[in-house]
């Protein structure tokens, strides 16, 4: 599909150069549907991808003659002031979950692909019944009609910060009637505006510090410039006026498809996700239609609460502060929801359950408060409190297709195979300075929110950071978690970015790093059963600490099974 994904790519260029618009409107769908980004993301990536593309377009355009900066800037100031302010306050600010109409929960990422297709279909009508335009480039006295313009500049950026989209059809149009601009000088005009106000109000995304691909992001941007320039030539062969009416008609059939899938046959619920051979696969509470109510809301709070524990109970925490300011959500991404991301697929399905460490057969909300004053060197949550009850409904919920016992593919933390060797710091120092400094810092302290109540990306080691007795702190869970979570934006499950020896060694220096210790005397009082890379003495046979904490552990696994 990714293959199919890059020739759409250079698609949105094509119909740019070839007709200077339409680009836009097959970018959100090509992100959705060919490279699974989630739709609010891909209309923050759109914007880039529109601004960038638009930018290299209106460049020859101007050179031409055929544009004008006094218009552009009148035009531009409303347009870009809306768009950014769209994104940076309003797309945030819209729930998640709008509620239910007809059985179907009206979410955001289905309110985005909606508001999409209506745009689609408007813009189809605009190419499929567009008359010739008088091309003339002789200019004409310009008249502003201010206030129609900043209302008609504001109502498209608007409409740019909601669904990624550059409204080209909307605001020629406004160029041509509003500041008597010829037909050739407002779309070099529109290009202009499109490319300022997609590329501020992408700025608008940033601020907030949304997790961007920017791999994907920016190979999607070139095919979509290389594409423009194939367009160009190719609109020297083509009639262009018969090329926009077919090119309107698709649109119009993609449009009317958006809202047939995402309306009228919305996806299953999770009661189709269960587990089976495969690797398991989270559920989303957006397109569950099996709980509501009171039950639903708990389950939205549990997962708010794993993605922004800092913000509730962190340092200025708005329930209690028993918290270091990291999220659960660190440690356990995207909500504990990802695969090999050190999720709770089967937590529910297998507490109670006795663990070595405690020697006692602990409950979920011990082991959630273990979390609380290891990984997030805390202190415990109240059993009794409403933050409690939301995390152990959505851990229940989230694991409900988990039977007793089970342990699905995909589960919790990948164990590698030992190394032949110890795990190096010194080495591990180069793969996390060329790898992972530029999100956790030079002194692994993180980059907090700029709200500063959570971080963005967290500490890693320091006063702020999980302390001694975490679980990440056993460099072989570190390791597992790094292969396939780690550079965040690079890799995944199924394409590792690092090696397996640079995931050893950077685990190796990230737990040389001075961070906060937990008393551990209570911890694993049958000795023989500690894990082989548990740092602390005592043990039960003969070798040292830094092999039990570095490495090689092959030799601590053979002789214990004599």
């Amino acid at each position: 599909m990714a293959i199919v994904g890059y020739v759409a790519s250079i698609l949105i260029g094509i119909s740019l150069g070839l007709i200077g618009g339409g680009g836009s409107i097959l970018t959100v769908p090509v992100l959705v549907y060919l490279f699974g980004v989630e739709p609010v993301l891909a209309s923050a990536y759109s914007l880039f991808i529109v601004g960038a593309s638009s930018l290299v377009g209106a460049w020859p355009k101007f050179k031409q003659g055929f544009g004008n900066i006094k218009t552009a800037i009148i035009f531009g100031i409303p347009s870009i002031a809306a768009v950014y302010a769209t994104r940076k306050f309003l797309v945030p600010a819209i729930p998640a979950e709008l509620g239910t109409i007809a059985g179907v929960v009206v979410t955001k990422s289905l309110l985005m692909m909606m508001l999409f297709a209506v745009l689609m279909i408007a813009a189809s009508f605009s190419m499929i019944r567009s008359k010739k335009a008088n091309d003339s480039n002789e200019p004409a006295e310009q008249e502003f009609n201010f206030l129609l313009i900043l209302l008609e500049g504001a109502f498209v950026g608007v409409l740019t910060g909601l669904v990624g989209a550059g409204g080209g059809f909307l605001i020629i149009p406004a160029l041509v009637l509003l500041s008597k601009l010829p037909m050739k000088q407002a779309v070099g005009t529109s290009l202009l505006i499109i490319a300022a106000k997609s590329l501020i109000g992408f700025t608008g995304d940033l601020s907030n510090h949304i997790n961007i691909n920017w791999t994907l992001l920016l190979m999607v941007t070139a095919l979509a410039i290389v594409g423009i320039f194939i367009g160009d030539r190719l609109s020297k062969k083509i009639d262009g006026n018969k090329l926009k009416k077919g090119f309107g008609w698709f649109v119009l059939v993609m449009g009317v498809y958006i809202i047939a899938q995402q309306l009228l046959f919305p996806i299953p619920t999770n009661k189709t996700v269960a587990v089976t051979d495969s690797t398991w696969v989270a559920p989303s509470i957006y397109t569950d239609n099996t709980v509501h109510g009171e039950e639903r809301k708990l389950i939205i709070y549990g997962q708010d609460l794993i993605a922004h524990t800092a913000k509730y109970l962190g340092p200025k925490g708005s329930v209690a502060q028993i918290t270091n300011g990291m999220n659960c959500q660190n440690c356990h991404l995207q909500a504990g929801a990802k695969v090999w991301g050190n999720n709770y697929a089967a937590v529910f399905a297998n507490y109670p359950k006795f663990r070595d460490r405690s020697g006692e057969v602990e409950s979920i909300y011990k082991r959630v408060s273990d979390c609380m004053e290891r990984s997030l060197n805390g202190t415990a949550i109240d059993s009794n409190s409403k933050e409690f009850k939301a995390i152990y409904a959505y851990i229940k919920w989230l694991g409900q297709d988990v039977q007793k016992g089970q342990k699905p593919n995909g589960v919790g933390i990948e164990k590698l195979a030992y190394l032949n060797r110890s795990a190096d710091p010194a080495k591990g120092q180069v793969v996390y300075t060329t790898n992972c400094m530029r999100c956790h810092g030079d002194a692994g302290q993180g980059q907090l929110a700029p709200n500063n109540v959570e971080y963005v990306y967290p500490p890693l080691w320091g006063p702020h950071s999980y302390n001694d007795g975490a679980g990440l702190y056993r460099i072989s869970n570190f390791a597992g978690y790094v292969k396939n979570n780690m550079p965040f934006d690079l890799a995944s499950h199924k394409n590792p970015f690092l090696t397996e020896e640079q995931c050893w060694d950077v685990a190796a220096y990230v737990n040389s790093q001075p961070r906060p210790h937990i008393n551990q005397n209570s911890d694993w009082p049958v000795v023989k059963n500690k894990p082989i890379d548990f740092p602390f003495a005592p043990y039960a046979d003969d070798f040292s600490e830094t092999q039990h904490k570095y490495g090689p552990f092959a030799p601590i696994q053979e002789g214990n099974k004599k």
